[in-house]
């Protein structure tokens, strides 16, 4: 009799371990999302360190990851503005750029790098350690022309024409009346020796702003480069006829007339530079930029 009840007992056995396992794995998964659920009252009662605690072991965990990155960037926001309150810019600075890098939303993940670049630089930082955080920005904050504008510029500044060129040509082509972001995009297009795009976008800064003598110079150097000698020395004899005092233009003009092999009317050019600007040197003309 002993014997044929023992397979009874044994699949008894083997279910109420199977009962027990199972249930020590639900219990595990709700004291897992409890941590997330205690840490948002924990956060909501003020209890900050609380919250902080419960929500890294529940990051730890893998509990909630979405949720629970919030709960965390809400606190490294918090530590910013005590931070900022005390003037301690640096603190602000590394609190910020913690909540982007726990911060789930593309959007609110921007606005946490915007917030860390001011903080930075209210703690001295320079721009150039500064742009990291802004190109990073411009992925919740695609259509932020401020922001595409303030990276083109530290990017020119540093010697990154490339990223530079990359943004002014954005700029450029969301607004085409944008004639500064279009004057840089073409001086830089010449300082990449791509002088025929240079030419393309300084064309059409000319053609809004005729008065802009700038592009004007740097579209004739442009015309020059990609053989259009012609077209050059049209525009430059319509700058010195519109601007006969302007020394820089008529300088401009005898170099290209000089590199033509003119050099009787690069001499002149010079010597109407020379009675337009009395008491300075004849001296070679860099590019206008």
């Amino acid at each position: 009799m002993a014997s044929n009840l023992a397979p009874s007992h044994w699949l008894v056995n083997v279910v109420l371990i199977a009962l027990f396992l199972v249930g020590g794995c639900a219990n595990s998964k709700e004291n897992g999302d409890d941590l997330v659920d205690r840490a948002q009252q924990a956060k909501q009662a003020e209890q900050f360190d609380e919250a902080q605690q419960l929500a890294e072991r529940a990051l730890e965990e893998g509990k909630k990851i979405h949720q629970t990155q919030q709960i965390l960037a809400d606190l490294a926001r918090r530590r910013a503005a005590i931070a900022v309150e005390q003037d301690n810019f640096a603190d602000a600075h590394q609190a910020y750029v913690e909540a982007s890098e726990l911060e789930p939303s593309r959007a609110r993940r921007a606005d946490d790098l915007l917030d860390a670049i001011d903080a930075g630089r209210n703690a001295g930082m320079v721009d150039a350690d500064l742009l990291p955080l802004a190109v990073a920005a411009v992925d919740g904050r695609p259509h932020d022309q401020s922001l595409r504008r303030e990276i083109a510029r530290i990017a020119e500044d540093q010697g990154d024409r490339t990223l530079a060129i990359e943004h002014y040509l954005w700029l450029f082509s969301a607004d085409p009346d944008d004639t500064r972001s279009g004057l840089r995009l073409g001086v830089l297009y010449l300082a990449d020796d791509r002088p025929a795009d240079a030419a393309s976008v300084l064309r059409r800064v000319v053609d809004a702003d005729p008065d802009n003598t700038q592009a004007a110079l740097n579209l004739a150097r442009a015309l020059a480069a990609i053989s259009r000698h012609d077209e050059a020395a049209q525009l430059y004899s319509e700058l010195s006829e519109r601007f006969p005092e302007n020394p820089a233009i008529l300088r401009q003009f005898a170099a290209f007339e000089e590199e033509r092999g003119n050099y009787r009317r690069a001499r002149q050019l010079r010597e109407k530079a020379e009675q337009a600007q009395p008491g300075l040197e004849p001296r070679e003309m860099r590019p206008l930029q």
